[in-house]
């Protein structure tokens, strides 16, 4: 894949089989946004395991499954998936999930806490917007003068020059 003529990544490509079969390549990265809206979908996914982008994604749900509700579940690897596509930490939370499948612990809020962004690195920004009435009295002033330059050279209506002016 290229932006520009910069190389950005190389997707592998679906090979065929010498049985007359593609394989299927699936990247969770393409439908993360609509899992988050319907997680159990997840759930009788025919590619699910080609879905998970580590191995480790696979084994905790496999972990998740018989301890949980389906619906739970399905939420909690639906969120892990979504922890590494917006933080950008796949491989690291893959090994935090190898080393860690303890069944008595949800793993998502401990791992959204360790993955979150440090707030002494966050910038302060501060957003100074001019009052409401100074803004609106900006815009009439604008606008009357675009109107007035369209009257204008319409050439129907010849209007006094100061006579869209706003006072301010």
């Amino acid at each position: 894949m290229f932006v520009g003529g910069t190389h950005l990544v190389t997707l592998p490509r679906g090979r065929p089989h010498p049985n007359g079969k593609h394989d299927q390549v699936v990247d969770y990265w393409h439908v993360i946004h609509s899992f988050r809206r319907k997680p159990m979908a997840l759930l009788n996914l025919v590619h699910r395991d080609r879905l998970f982008p580590r191995d480790a994604y696979g084994r905790t749900f496999d972990c998740l499954r018989p301890r949980l509700p389906d619906r739970k579940a399905c939420r909690i690897m639906v969120d892990l998936l979504a922890l590494a596509h917006v933080r950008g930490c796949e491989a690291e939370l893959a090994e935090h999930l190898a080393a860690d499948h303890n069944p008595g612990q949800l793993p998502t809020g401990r791992l959204c806490a360790y993955f979150a962004p440090d707030p002494a690195c966050v910038p302060h920004v501060v957003v100074q917007l001019a009052p409401q009435v100074q803004r609106l009295m900006i815009f009439f002033y604008r606008a009357s003068q675009f109107m007035g330059s369209l009257l204008s050279r319409s050439g129907v209506f010849d209007l006094p020059r100061g006579l869209l002016k706003v006072r301010c």
